[in-house]
């Protein structure tokens, strides 16, 4: 999607990422549950067709997944190395 510029018809998995993007599957499910401001994902029309955006507080989200993430991974080593 990146090399199309979110163009969704360039995509072929259009079906399934606007499943995902309507479900919001790309956010954790607690998340989820909560009411959203503004939408993380979202498809607009533009003139060259539909098109799949990102918002910047989409990414520092992502970033906190990650970083999440990589301590759990880091206590799970952690824990196997002194027992």
């Amino acid at each position: 999607m990146v090399h199309a510029a979110g163009i969704l018809s360039s995509s072929r998995e259009t079906t399934e990422l606007r499943r995902i993007q309507s479900k919001k599957i790309y956010l954790d499910p607690e998340l989820r549950k909560k009411p959203i401001e503004d939408e993380e994902v979202s498809i607009y029309k533009t003139t060259l067709g539909e098109r799949l955006q990102i918002t910047n507080s989409y990414s520092h989200l992502l970033c906190s997944y990650s970083r999440d993430f990589f301590i759990n991974l880091c206590k799970a080593i952690d824990e196997k190395l002194t027992y």
